[in-house]
């Protein structure tokens, strides 16, 4: 399996929040096309599970790119156990949240700062996918991209009680409100998670991406961006075809 990951500042931020887990390595910053990370494939190959995560800094508060960053470094420097539990996922997310309430005991600044997160935990043909919050897993199988995580959002719940439809949920006013983030104390906002196993078939792909990615292309445009041989290229383009209001993130999981 190989890894290829893409982040940008969008078209109308100055800062990118976004940030990066791969194994072994946390990435912040810019890219200027989809890359792949060429360790992913030997490490895949020994069988041993690799955890790689979208993570999206909360704006609207000062630090969002801090957590962003805290996050992803707390997230790749994990190793995963062979059975991939909840209560292991749970005590994943608790310590990126104890990361950041140490960083804002020194930096007082950093009190409200937090982040959202979508990853997988890839082993063989086998992927446990998790989220916190707006970012999100879809799995590319047999012609179809399905979402497999679930939002912790204020759209996410009127959509669930049948009040707007899946594609209102991008233009929505609300949009941006999340009910489950990692923050310094889930007293800001609740700590949440939903995770599900995924098993791989040949020719399956993973895609993780933050919001700003799902909210600039419609799902049928992101689906047919996986009906090509490389669909983090495909999607890269999409992307810029269209003015992008949010930092936006990727990753491609596929063979």
């Amino acid at each position: 399996m190989r890894c290829f990951y893409f982040t940008s500042c969008g078209d109308r931020m100055v800062i990118n929040q976004d940030a990066l887990a791969l194994p072994y390595r946390a990435s912040a910053g810019e890219t200027d096309a989809p890359r792949e990370f060429l360790p992913f494939r030997a490490l895949h190959a020994l069988r041993r599970p690799q955890l790689c995560a979208v993570i999206d800094g909360m704006g609207g508060y000062t630090g969002g790119d801090v957590a962003a960053r805290l996050v992803a470094e707390t997230f790749s420097s994990v190793t995963c156990p062979d059975l991939v539990t909840e209560p292991f996922l749970t005590c994943l997310l608790e310590t990126a949240q104890a990361r950041l309430a140490k960083e804002a005991f020194v930096h007082r600044e950093l009190i409200k700062m937090g982040a959202v997160a979508a990853g997988a935990i890839v082993k063989r043909n086998q992927a446990v996918v998790f989220n916190c919050g707006d970012s999100r897993v879809y799995h590319w199988h047999d012609g179809e991209l399905r979402r497999v995580s679930y939002d912790h959002s204020i759209v996410q719940g009127l959509h669930d009680s049948g009040e707007i439809s899946e594609e209102e949920m991008r233009h929505h006013p609300l949009k941006n409100r999340v009910t489950g983030a990692i923050r310094t104390s889930s007293e800001l906002t609740p700590l949440r998670l939903w995770s599900c196993h995924v098993q791989l078939n040949k020719g399956d792909v993973l895609f993780l991406c933050t919001d700003g990615v799902w909210e600039a292309l419609a799902h049928s445009e992101l689906e047919a961006a996986f009906h090509t041989p490389k669909p983090e290229i495909a999607l890269h383009e999409a992307l810029r075809g269209v003015f992008c209001d949010d930092n936006v993130t990727f990753i491609v999981l596929r063979d």
